[in-house]
């Protein structure tokens, strides 16, 4: 992805700008800018270069405000504005949909917004934190969504784009090669190894 949709660049902040709607647009340009600047070609920089210039009228706007200090503080506001977290993590473990069309667009993105907290009680409970399939189910459920308004439709955009960050960041990592540490597995190209050992 090199490119935002225009409703998101081409968005006015203003005064009157719903802080809302704001709060959902820096995690956007957050988002969006910082894993477009680790993609290092032409595309993706002028992308990040973009969403760097748009949330510094973002970030401003809500300083004004005295809703946030800094631009970091856009993920701690996320986390308070999230209902119970262990509410959210336990709702993870459950795989029937239905729990989720129950729930609203705005409680859908706050449940979204859990994913550190339940990638975290994965691992302690031993079990593959590497996994965005509960997320891909968030994701789904909202696109079967029609927002109401354009509040609703930047917090579509925002899981979208976090979701399909972390399923490209995935591909990158998975593509690696898994070092164990072992030096049996990984002979030291500094030694000299006999036909017999090799």
């Amino acid at each position: 992805m090199t490119t935002l949709p225009a409703h998101i660049l081409n968005y006015r902040v203003s005064a009157s700008s719903p802080t809302d709607e704001l709060l959902t647009l820096g995690r956007i340009f957050s988002e969006v800018g910082s894993y477009m600047s680790t993609i290092l070609d032409r595309d993706h920089l002028s992308l990040a270069r973009k969403c760097s210039t748009r949330l510094k009228k973002v970030v401003e706007e809500l300083k004004s405000r005295k809703r946030i200090q800094s631009a970091d503080d856009l993920y701690s506001t996320a986390l308070s504005d999230q209902s119970d977290s262990s509410d959210l993590s336990d709702l993870s473990d459950q795989s029937d949909q239905s729990d989720l069309s129950a729930l609203s667009i705005s409680d859908l993105y706050n449940l979204y917004l859990g994913w550190p907290a339940r990638h975290r009680q994965r691992r302690r409970l031993g079990r593959e934190p590497l996994t965005f399939y509960y997320e891909g189910h968030i994701v789904r459920e909202m696109l079967s969504r029609k927002p109401t308004d354009k509040g609703e439709q930047l917090k579509i955009d925002y899981c979208v784009a976090a979701y399909n960050n972390e399923l490209d960041n995935l591909s990158s990592i998975l593509s690696l090669p898994v070092n164990l540490g072992n030096p049996q597995v990984y002979p030291d190209p500094e030694k000299a190894y006999s036909k017999e050992e090799l």
